[in-house]
């Protein structure tokens, strides 16, 4: 079957672009969801009280539109016209049910035995503007919450009941509201709009989304492009895997279309996250191809010998990076569940593609071979010998410095603002923030006491019981403004007695609570019932709480406070819950954390216990625990240090982190162990497995935290946190490996004999060249020596097969190497080592890396063993006498004249 793509790869082209043409046909269904409820399953409790609590009360979304006087004050009458003839238009919005400002605001008079209700500000009437602004000013209803302090902030709450939310009723609901401000003339009265409420928010959700989907989307991709063709240095081969990453990420988006998926503005990136992790994934493939064609195998058997031999590394990746965004099914958070599901079908198709379309493109492309000695090739080899060398030094460095890191996690609580979730480009952010210093908070805690009794709400026992938590709220931190039937019980005793402000008192006498409840109710205009108040059996009344400038830890703290308050005492049979829009919000990180401890858990068991079963080996499954882990803990710990706090995006990382990290180590591993099998010691292994994985490994890694980071760019905090936590996890995850992976491995395995036996050139020799020679040089980088004749004779009978390896090893920091590397190519006597000879003779060298008299000597006897024009034309007999001394003539010119490129 492997040999279907390069034997068919026009059939199997066209089968797997019909296969993504038929998932695509599904991308036209996907739709934008901007309830801001849709972070919160059915089986939430908090959003099941919510539900309960709105369908008692007629709740329904809002618009809260605040009007700010530039100069002066609002309440003139320029601006008071302004502002009733706004509260007028309001309910001509669509889907409008109520509408509340300072102007339709009830005022009350009365005799001795009626109560007369009227607008607080009627433009016809006769009433002076200082009476009509001293009213609304004092009403204790209206100050704080639709009035500001210093009455230069008032506002209008209008109230929405629409079948189903979507971004395109939100944005007809704002649209058409925004319309009505300006068709209005408040600009011209010197009043500037800011919008908030639920309305505003769900608007806000919506644009996030299509803000990502639409410019962070593309960007995302063009940058991902870019990097691959600067790091592959090859338009061809960066396509191919472009291409194949993008056919998975629409495949599974088309997927996601068919089932009906709604995106959100967590949801909105998930192509973005396929993308990235099938790029990641297949760089091995396309580079492992790149590396057996510069043997100078046919193109046909290069692609099916790199299928062969990455297949299962790279089955076991995609894999188990599967496994980790599936465990975001246990997530509490319907879109993080959405995301796990899409994000692990993509994988699938990633793997899907990348052994089907992904081997017949690169084929159809007729891939070219390139150059051997890649930038990153280049500091793979030059870092190799390091890591070895100062083995002991880094495994005691790198766990020092990680506990150190790790301390950082003590640092870190769970707490966020949800204004914050948007940054300042979002006009709902910079609205909020100012109605939130010039007039109200905008934390709104619902709490719904009932008795269980019809009438219960004139009980005294009730009502007392209502005073005292009212008192004991005001005197709570952050609470600006608290709003009951309790006033309106106030109000009415005034009214209804003698009308002094001493009488504004709630009367203990159930008859009379009732009478005047029913008086109130029937002299009330349209509109403005208090079925948003009590319920219809007038067993349970509401008490509104709004808290200024709070944050989840805020709202969580003084709920569980109020719970408390009520269990401190006798209740009377009274029954109080706390709930709103913001308890649901500042439950959903700790909600979603403990829901995804068991997820993650599970997760860690399943990929531990495939790899424990892949390696075969619990040795190497215990290893690869280590590099598995400590990313997380590093990033968490930093992350403490630098922020403090964490949002609900530390509930999803953890696990999305955990199946993409893994992928490297993987590979190494994998390689590592080959390499054993062979007879290779420690030592040479970890020299054979970053010979074979380090470029793939830095490409795959520099393309993942970049695509990561990309997600910082979000104006939407829980991508942008979750894009940077990841990519610092996957950086953190490249230091591990490269760092302390190779000192654990070879501290671990010293006591244990290679599979093979032990290690010499002659066992080392029976290994293909790529993973035998890297060992055999590291060997002479160990014993400083450059004429072990043994060693290199082993090297030459490998033949053409390691002429690559050999020639990224004249860029070897040790002397030693670079002449076997030499003396080796001139035995093989392959033609692509002239030119990299010739550029290593003519290149300036600085520092300890210049060429001494020994080296230059050894390097043109190597290039005199090729009879070739260009040898004989840059290398003449007297080239050295004629030379300056210390320098290299033509060594300014530039490379294509000296090689005759």
């Amino acid at each position: 079957m492997l040999d279907l793509p390069v034997d068919r790869p026009r059939a199997t082209l066209a089968a797997a672009l019909l296969l993504a043409v038929l998932c695509a046909i599904g991308l036209p269904r996907l739709s934008i969801n901007s309830d801001t409820r849709v972070f919160f399953s059915d089986s939430n409790v908090n959003r099941n009280l919510l539900d309960a609590f709105d369908a008692r009360y007629d709740s329904s979304v809002s618009l809260f539109l605040a009007l700010h006087a530039e100069e002066g004050e609002v309440l003139t009458r320029e601006r008071l016209d302004v502002i009733a003839a706004l509260t007028e238009a309001a309910w001509t919005l669509p889907y409008a049910t109520r509408v509340d400002s300072i102007t339709n605001a009830v005022h009350l008079t009365s005799d001795a035995d009626s109560i007369a209700v009227e607008d607080m500000y009627d433009p016809k009437g006769s009433i002076p503007i200082p009476v009509v602004a001293e009213r609304i000013a004092s009403d204790s209803l209206l100050a704080g919450r639709l009035i500001a302090a210093d009455r230069r902030t008032a506002a209008i709450n209008i109230a929405f009941d629409y079948p189903v939310a979507s971004s395109a009723v939100t944005e007809e609901i704002l649209s058409a509201t925004k319309a009505m401000v300006e068709a209005s003339g408040a600009r011209a009265a010197g009043l500037e709009p800011w919008y908030a409420g639920r309305v505003a928010s769900s608007n806000a959700f919506a644009t996030a989304g299509r803000r990502d989907l639409t410019t962070l989307l593309p960007v995302s991709f063009a940058v991902i492009y870019g990097l691959l063709i600067v790091l592959m240095r090859s338009f061809r081969a960066a396509s191919a895997l472009f291409l194949t990453a993008a056919l998975a990420a629409v495949s599974s988006l088309g997927i996601a279309g068919w089932a009906g998926l709604q995106l959100n503005a967590a949801t909105a990136h998930i192509a973005t996250v396929i993308m990235a992790l099938g790029v990641a994934s297949l760089s091995h493939l396309v580079l492992l191809t790149r590396r057996i064609l510069r043997r100078g195998a046919r193109l046909q058997s290069a692609i099916l010998e790199a299928l062969r031999s990455d297949i299962w590394p790279i089955a076991l990746t995609l894999g188990t990076t599967s496994i980790g965004f599936l465990s975001l099914i246990s997530a509490d958070a319907p879109p993080f569940r959405e995301m796990g599901i899409f994000v692990a079908i993509g994988a699938l198709f990633c793997l899907a593609y990348g052994v089907t379309f992904l081997p017949a493109l690169l084929y159809a492309f007729r891939l070219p071979t390139g150059d051997s000695r890649s930038a990153v090739g280049q500091a793979v080899a030059a870092s190799t010998g390091w890591v070895v060398d100062h083995r002991t030094r880094l495994l005691i460095a790198m766990p020092l410095a990680s506990a150190v890191a790790a301390l950082g996690i003590m640092l870190i609580s769970i707490n966020d603002t949800f204004p914050d979730y948007f940054d300042e480009s979002f006009d709902f952010r910079t609205h909020t923030d100012l109605i939130e210093d010039n007039l109200t908070g905008l934390e709104v805690l619902e709490f719904d006491i009932g008795n269980g009794k019809p009438e219960g709400i004139f009980d005294p026992a009730y009502v007392a019981r209502l005073e005292q938590f009212e008192d004991w709220l005001r005197h709570q931190d952050k609470v600006v403004h608290i709003a009951s039937i309790l006033e309106t019980f106030r109000r009415l005793n005034r009214h209804m007695t003698d009308g002094r402000p001493e009488s504004a008192i709630v009367p203990r006498d159930r008859a009379t609570l009732a009478q005047y409840m029913l008086l109130y109710e029937l002299s009330l205009p349209p509109g403005l019932d208090l079925t948003n108040a009590v319920t219809v059996d007038k067993s349970r009344s509401r008490m509104t709480v709004i808290m200024h400038r709070a944050t989840t830890r805020d709202v969580r703290e003084l709920r569980e406070r109020a719970e408390a308050w009520w269990g401190e005492s006798p209740r009377d049979g009274i029954q109080a819950a706390g709930t709103g829009l913001a308890v649901m919000f500042a439950y959903l990180s700790s909600l979603n954390v403990s829901s995804m401890v068991g997820g993650t858990a599970l997760a860690l068991v399943l990929i531990s216990s495939i790899l424990l079963a892949a390696f075969r080996s619990v040795r190497y499954g215990l290893i690869s625990l280590v590099p598995n882990l400590l990313p997380g803990v590093i990033a968490f710990g930093l992350w403490g240090y630098f922020v403090g706090e964490v949002g609900v995006a530390v509930s999803v990382v953890g696990a999305m982190a955990l199946g993409i990290i893994v992928d490297d180590t993987i590979h190494l591993i994998w390689r590592y162990q080959q390499a054993r099998k062979e007879g290779a010691a420690p030592e040479e292994a970890v020299a054979a497995m970053f010979s074979i994985v380090g470029e793939p490994m830095l490409v795959s890694s520099i393309v993942l935290v970049i695509g990561f980071a990309m997600l910082a760019v979000s104006g939407f905090h829980i991508t942008s946190s979750t894009g940077i936590l990841t990519a610092g996890m996957i950086g953190f995850a490249l230091l591990t490996d490269w760092f302390l992976l190779p000192p654990l491995l070879i501290a671990v395995d010293k006591g244990f004999p290679a599979v093979a036996g032990s290690p010499s050139p002659q066992s080392a020799g029976d290994l293909s060249g790529e993973v035998a020679a890297p060992p055999l040089l590291f060997r002479q980088a160990a014993l400083g020596a450059a004429d072990d004749a043994e060693t290199l004779d082993r090297i030459v009978q490998m033949g053409s097969a390691v002429v690559p390896t050999l020639i990224d090893a004249l860029d070897h920091p040790r002397s030693a190497v670079r002449l076997m590397a030499a003396s080796a190519l001139a035995r093989i006597g392959d033609g692509r080592a002239i030119e990299p000879l010739i550029r290593t003779l003519l290149a300036d060298r600085d520092d300890n890396r210049a060429l001494s008299a020994a080296e230059r000597a050894a390097l043109r006897q190597s290039l005199f063993s090729f009879d070739d024009p260009r040898v004989r034309n840059l290398l003449p007999g007297d080239w050295d006498a004629a030379a300056p001394a210390g320098s290299l003539p033509g060594r300014d010119r530039p490379p294509a004249e000296l090689t005759g490129g």
